[in-house]
């Protein structure tokens, strides 16, 4: 099995609990050294962001159950070679944009009796991104929501740029180089998003823009736009990507694709 899809079936796997906390946590992820590595390095990523926060400082995290979203892992598990984070910066030269990267500001209601941890997910932090960075990548995030740091006193390692997705397409071309990675992962749930891009025509036009700044060996990590819970959905999610200029080369919950 390809390291991929052993991630893509650890993901798939904690995809359907709460923030992939499961009690035989430790048995599947000792399967999977580099998730291991992985989930224990950006721990403490999540433990930094949280407690600049006056709201989570009393909270205590249990390390031992503790896992990065699927998502994360997925990506980061993906790119990374031999991870070693105490050596190395295993994606030195790497270039990314991370479209709808999240913001360090709130973004969910938080009912009184909601776990913590759930409601930091809920506001969508932007712990790809800075993942990404501090393992050697140089990260752009694009998100429509500014850093509050009012609320949060936490210093990104990572360009953040505010954007409204709508501006994505005309902002592109400024770019002073082409990314090597384009990460998507979250876009199709966001009603935000899908307030500006609606139609397969239009999401179609919107993928049609990291075409042009994606390095010719670059590789696009994307949800898909429709539930593939039909042939006809199946067939417009490739129809999207292929009118796109994109070649599918990994298709699980996530996908990855490469320029043609």
């Amino acid at each position: 099995m390809s390291e991929a899809a052993k991630i893509e079936a650890l993901s798939r796997d904690l995809l359907h609990t709460k923030l992939g906390i499961k009690e035989n946590f430790d048995v599947q992820i000792d399967e999977y050294p580099k998730i291991h590595n992985l989930n224990s390095f950006g721990k403490q990523i999540v433990i930094q962001m949280m407690r600049s926060n006056p709201s989570f400082k009393g909270f205590k995290i249990d390390l031992k159950d503790h896992i990065l979203s699927p998502h994360i892992l997925f990506l980061a598990g993906t790119l990374c070679g031999n991870f070693d984070h105490m050596n190395t910066s295993p994606l030195y030269g790497f270039k990314v944009l991370d479209i709808g990267c999240g913001a360090l500001s709130s973004y969910a209601p938080s009912p009184d009796d909601e776990d913590l941890l759930v409601h930091f997910y809920n506001d969508h932090p932007p712990i790809a991104a800075e993942i990404l960075q501090i393992l050697g990548a140089q990260v752009t995030g694009i998100e429509p929501r500014p850093h509050n740091k009012q609320e949060y006193s936490h210093p990104l390692s990572y360009k953040h740029k505010v954007m409204e997705f709508s501006e994505i397409g005309d902002w592109l071309p400024s770019a002073e180089e082409k990314f090597d990675v384009i990460a998507c992962l979250h876009l199709f749930s966001r009603s935000d998003f899908l307030y500006t891009y609606s139609s397969p025509e239009q999401i179609t036009d919107f993928f049609r823009n990291f075409r042009k700044a994606i390095s010719p060996q670059g590789l696009l990590y994307t949800s898909v736009p429709l539930l593939p819970a039909s042939p006809e959905n199946q067939e417009t999610n490739q129809q999207i990507f292929r009118e796109a200029g994109f070649k599918v080369i990994y298709e699980g919950y996530y996908w990855i694709l490469e320029p043609v």
